[in-house]
């Protein structure tokens, strides 16, 4: 399974790649974050053109089943965000020479 990077890993790169100071890169982070949370809590989707479109989502309550237990479980509803992939987005993730 492929490593994860977190919030401190991509501040890094804002820093490395837009030669910002740490505080700068943080703060572009928490604003793109803030931005696509808000949109995404009312209803909205958000398109990013090259990467993919998210949107929300709402699942259905269904019957379930504890894993450990084998008991049968109500699953309720609940909202979920999606992400759909853009054509390139796809591309890059199927070529030898991933960005």
């Amino acid at each position: 399974m492929a490593k994860s990077i977190g919030r401190a890993e991509l501040v890094a790169l804002l820093c490395e790649k837009k030669n910002l100071n740490k505080q700068a890169a943080t703060d572009i982070l928490d604003t793109i974050i803030k931005a696509i949370i808000e949109n995404l809590s009312q209803g909205k989707s958000i398109k990013i053109p090259g990467f993919g479109t998210f949107s929300v989502r709402h699942k259905n309550s269904r019957p379930g089943r504890n894993p450990k237990t084998g008991e049968k479980v109500e699953i309720t509803s609940r909202k979920v965000v999606t992400l759909r992939p853009s054509p390139h987005f796809k591309e890059k993730l199927d070529s030898k020479h991933a960005v």
